[in-house]
């Protein structure tokens, strides 16, 4: 049976570790199916779609991290009940993390890891003013002076459908205070782009502080798409943290 949180269907027999992956504020999810291959057989890439994009275009973006939080987790629970690892990058890595502590408090198996990229540890406070209210001529500004991103003509039609859905995003990180709870009891792999001056590499290294097992940090040549830039260096990176937890989780 399909289910909405997921896009495509869930392979059996074939591959063993689910990877469950989160998109950056106003992202889809389809670009992530590309990384089947690049992981090997051992994996097979869950891309998670959240209202408000691609082939849920039509559902009102959610903007509050517990209503998020609520559906996604009862959503995915079947996923749970065999090996699976979470990933997201930006906006996703801490969706992917309160949804790792979410499922902790509902007695679900933990993920055999969090991997996390682009982002600053969760505890931290917001370096930048917020962004999610401003006009969009400061809006499109703010978001290729903080991230990178440059719109030209054609793609501008493209953010103007999505700025709702880019919007409540924002607001989901913006607006979510964090609650101090016991460390995580599993690995946790942080990545950073060595160019991205919106995650200072020094905030990426704190997310070790939300893990009581063991936390490895490694920083890649690029912006804050360093997933994409330096593609060719992280996916065999990804993969081989994948194997080695898989590994260790199914002996």
């Amino acid at each position: 049976m399909s289910n909405p949180w997921i896009l495509g269907r869930t392979q059996t027999g074939s591959r063993r570790l689910k990877l469950l992956c989160l998109p950056h504020a106003g992202g889809g999810s389809a670009a992530y199916l590309s990384w089947n291959d690049a992981l090997g057989t051992g994996c097979e890439v869950l891309p998670l779609q959240l209202p408000g994009r691609e082939t849920r275009l039509v559902d009102a973006p959610i903007a509050e991290m517990t209503q998020l939080i609520d559906e996604l987790a009862l959503a995915l629970l079947p996923v749970t009940a065999s090996p699976y690892a979470i990933y997201g990058h930006s906006m996703g890595a801490h969706v992917a993390y309160e949804l790792a502590r979410r499922f902790r408090v509902m007695g679900r198996p933990a993920p055999v890891c969090l991997v996390v990229s682009g982002a600053r540890a969760p505890h931290l406070p917001l370096a930048s003013p917020p962004l999610a209210d401003l006009p969009e001529p400061a809006l499109v500004q703010a978001l290729g002076h903080r991230y990178g991103n440059n719109f030209d003509a054609d793609m501008m039609d493209l953010l103007r459908l999505m700025l709702p859905t880019l919007r409540a995003d924002l607001r989901l990180i913006e607006q979510h205070v964090h609650e101090v709870q016991a460390p995580l009891n599993l690995p946790i792999h942080a990545m950073a782009g060595t160019e991205d001056d919106s995650v200072p590499l020094a905030d990426a290294r704190q997310w070790g502080l939300h893990t009581d097992m063991c936390f490895e940090f490694k920083s890649f040549a690029g912006g804050h798409f360093f997933t994409t830039s330096a593609r060719t260096e992280f996916l065999p990176y990804l993969a081989k943290v994948l194997r080695q937890h898989c590994d260790a989780a199914i002996a």
